[in-house]
């Protein structure tokens, strides 16, 4: 399979943890974190600050969640 922004979904969801999830919209919610763990990225290596907590916290719960 190739990954691409088309393909990602469903890779995500074939690797999700379900039993964490009580609905679709928690793994919806779930893949932001991707999104937002991306932004915060962006935002260092533009100059910004580092929030280094934050990210960890992020990469945690993503490492938690999928496989």
């Amino acid at each position: 399979m190739i990954l691409n922004e088309d393909t990602f979904t469903v890779y995500a969801a074939k690797h999700y943890d379900m039993k964490k999830a009580a609905s679709v919209d928690e793994f919806y919610d779930d893949l932001k974190r991707f999104i937002y763990l991306r932004r915060l990225l962006k935002k260092y290596y533009g100059g910004g600050e580092l929030s280094e907590r934050l990210i960890l916290n992020h990469i945690i719960v993503i490492f938690n969640l999928f496989d």
